[in-house]
C-alpha cells in the first residue's frame, strides 16, 4: 500500500524486515529511540540509549518534583499524579 504526502505525492511502503530495526540517541534523541523502541517493539531488534530518560519518566511525578501551572505553553501536557491544573517543569528526569 502507499501512503499520502502531505503535498499529495505518495510514498512507497517500505520493506523493513520486523527485528531487523535499532534504534540509537543520546539525550533527547536518546529519549526518542528508546520511546520508538518500546512503541514498536515487534519491530525494534534493540536499542543504543546514551543518557536518556527512563521510559515514561517524563510524565510521572515523584515526590518532591517541582510542578508549574498548566497552560497550553507548558511543555509537559500530561502529568500521571499531577493535581487538576498542574504539570511538571520540563526535563524534571535528567
Amino acid at each position: 500500500a502507499l501512503y499520502a504526502r502531505s503535498d499529495g505525492g505518495k510514498v512507497p511502503r517500505l520493506n523493513i524486515t520486523k527485528g531487523g530495526v535499532i534504534t540509537a540517541g543520546c539525550s533527547h534523541a536518546g529519549d526518542f529511540a528508546h520511546q520508538f523502541h518500546i512503541t514498536f517493539n515487534s519491530m525494534v531488534d534493540g536499542a543504543c540509549v546514551f543518557s536518556g530518560q527512563p521510559y515514561h519518566c517524563a510524565v510521572t511525578k515523584f515526590p518532591g518534583d517541582q510542578l508549574v501551572k498548566a497552560t497550553n505553553e507548558t511543555s509537559v501536557p500530561n502529568c500521571d499524579g499531577c493535581p487538576d491544573g498542574e504539570t511538571l517543569v520540563y526535563d524534571h528526569c535528567k
